[in-house]
């Protein structure tokens, strides 16, 4: 979760802001029931670990608006992880934000399921890894700028005239929701 490129895009505070939501209802059974009983979701987040993050994002997009709810009415937010969570709670598009941290990895899904078989896949390998991939990249450069095959290994990412003005990138389904 290190990598550059995550934390440049301001992802990082993404993460950080997971991992307090766990912690605000961890081993708190009163705070927990106030949650529901002022929101009426049953809903908690999960804890937060490297091999499910995935499922984390999914957790916490049911959640946004209840638990920005629920930080509303609260008259006390006396700490720390309270105030940072209504801080990266109270942003218009932290369910977009989540949305589209979950929308790229579910474009490899079937990818890594067809490729994680016992059958001999090595043949299609080519073909479907350029597909993804052209896929990824259309979402981030103009059609005229996309290539195909080894061509996407010359690919010059930080030139600003390959890439979509922020309004054409598609921010997939669940974001534009």
């Amino acid at each position: 979760m290190d990598s550059l490129g995550f934390n440049s895009l301001g992802f990082n505070r993404l993460i950080i802001s997971l991992r307090n939501l766990y912690y605000l209802f961890k081993d708190s059974p009163a705070r927990r029931a106030d949650f529901t009983r002022i929101t009426g979701c049953p809903i908690f987040p999960k804890k937060i670990c490297a091999v499910r993050w995935l499922e984390n994002i999914a957790r916490a997009i049911e959640i946004v608006e209840p638990v920005t709810k629920y930080l509303s009415q609260l008259k006390h937010t006396d700490s720390k992880l309270k105030a940072s969570l209504k801080t990266s709670m109270k942003g218009p598009f932290t369910k977009c934000k989540l949305a589209f941290v979950r929308s790229l990895p579910l474009q490899c899904e079937t990818f890594l399921t067809n490729f994680q078989s016992e059958k001999v896949c090595v043949p299609y390998l080519y073909a479907e890894l350029c597909q993804l991939l052209g896929g990824i990249i259309k979402k981030f450069f103009k059609p005229e700028k996309v290539v195909e095959g080894s061509a996407l290994l010359k690919l010059y990412l930080n030139s600003k005239d390959s890439l979509l003005e922020a309004k054409n990138i598609d921010i997939g389904f669940g974001a534009k929701k």
